[in-house]
């Protein structure tokens, strides 16, 4: 049996495509909430992220102007059980002209995962698995090259929420690098609160980071629910920025923005540094 990674149209035709942006959904896609949210804010913030769809080929081509920039690279992937396609996994990576230097895959599932820790040579498996089931879970796949440890301070000690955070060492420059699944069924409101104390540690701490994970909060409607707001504004107020832009599961039916990638950039006195990724 076949299986396939849950990339944003792997699931769908592409006459369903057309239909998708054609009908309904195509207000995701061109008229996103969170894109008239960040306008709002801060033009200079939404003129600095550069998101978009692309095929691995595509992304080949692009990273050719870019590797010998990239600061630090991470790479997300809600994968919806390790167990079932990992082969998949490793498969996709070896599309790609990157070695990630991060791997963070969210819903690994608990089933056989310490089989795993070894489908990616060169890289060092550290994983948080759900208590009350067998779904869930979040994963983080760190490369050898760098220097790495396990951290516990910002561990949220959160109902249905794996997390997971590392510190890693590049080229004498330290990175926060944090992995998350919060289960639908936990409340938002909760959990923004508990996230902000988290957030406002490690912007503190002054010291980069990238927190990823399906976090099962949509971020296009914003405007019609208050604690996608609220959870928002506590996001942009510790500094950090919600770089995902457009839908990260699209079906026939639905367009959905609930897999996050949070990036914070250590400030210098003339501002952000860049961190290319």
């Amino acid at each position: 049996m076949e299986t396939s990674l849950n990339l944003p149209f792997s699931s769908i035709t592409d006459i369903e495509l057309s239909w998708l942006f054609e009908n309904d959904c195509n207000n995701d896609f061109l008229h996103n909430d969170i894109l008239k949210y960040y306008l709002d804010k801060n033009k200079l913030l939404l003129s600095e992220l550069d998101f978009q769809y692309v095929t691995e080929s595509q992304f080949n081509s692009v990273l050719g102007s870019y590797k010998n920039k990239i600061e630090l690279s991470v790479f997300h992937l809600n994968i919806r059980s390790l167990n079932s396609k990992h082969r998949v996994l490793c498969q996709f990576l070896e599309l790609l002209h990157l070695c990630f230097d991060i791997i963070i895959l969210s819903e690994i599932w608990s089933n056989n995962i310490d089989y795993y820790r070894n489908i990616l040579p060169g890289y060092t498996f550290y994983y948080d698995l759900p208590l009350l089931s067998n779904v869930g879970g979040v994963g983080i796949f760190v490369s050898n090259s760098l220097c790495h440890n396990i951290v516990d301070t910002y561990k949220m000690n959160f109902v249905n929420v794996e997390n997971l955070w590392v510190e890693v060492l590049k080229q004498n420059k330290k990175y926060i690098i944090g992995g998350i699944y919060r289960h639908p069924n936990s409340n938002v409101k909760e959990f923004t609160s508990e996230l902000d104390c988290v957030l406002s540690n490690v912007n503190r701490r002054k010291t980069p980071c990238v927190l990823a994970g399906d976090f099962n909060i949509g971020l296009s409607k914003i405007e019609v629910n208050v604690d996608t707001l609220n959870y928002v504004d506590m996001v942009l107020t510790n500094n950090f920025t919600p770089t995902v832009l457009m839908p990260t599961r699209i079906t026939s039916k639905s367009c959905t923005l609930i897999d996050h990638v949070l990036l914070c950039r250590r400030k210098t006195n003339g501002g952000h540094q860049n961190f290319k990724w």
